[in-house]
């Protein structure tokens, strides 16, 4: 089995072994697999489910999904489906964490500037967007409350 990871910045993914194409952004409307990454177990799925929800239909429960290559042992990653509404961010302030969100033909957000379309190590901004400006642009979502934002709301209070 082969894992993707990080986009080498040409178009293509990088699936444990090659770099192959990367598949095109699903439509909208289209039912995806939404992969969040590493969660550590501390977000659990209906946290998950509160914010994809704000993104899309969900059409399974979120779940854990069991460890490749193994029986019994479970991984830290929660697994749903939705059909999309909007295209969802690679990153999201969710409950005091940084979540990460993958699906097939993902848009990729850069981790320095937080705008979309390439990665950190093309970014052409010469300096970084702080965290707490981009938890402040996605707090101005009108579904998005103070309980999913977490203790990013204190962050938000001390950089006004």
């Amino acid at each position: 089995m082969t894992y993707t990871s990080r986009s080498n910045g040409s178009g293509a993914i990088y699936t444990g072994s090659k770099f192959v194409d990367k598949p095109p952004p699903p439509e909208l409307g289209q039912e995806v697999t939404i992969t969040v990454k590493k969660t550590r177990f501390k977000l659990r799925p209906a946290q998950v489910s509160q914010w994809i929800s704000l993104f899309g239909k969900i059409t399974t429960e979120p779940e854990y999904p069991i460890a490749p290559d193994h029986q019994t042992v479970k991984c830290d990653d929660i697994v749903l489906k939705a059909i999309l509404r909007k295209h969802i961010p690679g990153i999201l302030p969710a409950f005091g964490r940084r979540m990460m969100v993958s699906y097939p033909g993902q848009t990729i957000l850069c981790g320095k500037c937080f705008e979309i379309g390439h990665i950190r190590k093309t970014c052409p901004q010469t300096e970084s967007v702080k965290w707490s400006s981009f938890v402040r642009a996605v707090s101005k979502e009108k579904s998005v409350t103070s309980e999913m934002l977490g203790s990013w709301v204190d962050l938000l209070e001390k950089n006004n």
